[in-house]
């Protein structure tokens, strides 16, 4: 169960990451999600977020050049990572149970 938390937790870590700093390659990408992880965090992990959020339209990668390129927060990841966030809050302040009801 652990390795699925982690799991989740980098797939909403890397959006963070991606919306508040803009396009970044995937070892940018794996540099910031690591200063707010405990330890280290392997390519392949960090290649696998990337592309179940790419199949997912979460997240494109743009070609820079044949070796080169970098990963944006698409319109549709913006949207779901407001929508965890909006949820997130109301679950902070109490009111997240309402939506259950």
């Amino acid at each position: 169960m652990r390795a699925a938390t982690n799991l989740a937790s980098m797939r909403l870590t890397v959006c963070y990451v991606l919306a508040d700093s803009g396009p970044l390659s995937g070892p940018s990408i794996r540099k910031h999600v690591e200063q707010r992880a405990d330890g280290t965090i392997s390519n392949r992990n960090v290649y696998d977020v990337l592309n179940e959020l790419q199949d997912e339209d979460l997240v494109r990668h743009e070609k820079q050049n044949a070796t080169r390129g970098r990963f944006h927060l698409t319109d549709a990841g913006r949207e779901q990572l407001e929508g965890h966030h909006e949820w997130g809050s109301r679950c902070l302040d109490g009111s997240g149970q309402q939506e259950l009801s």
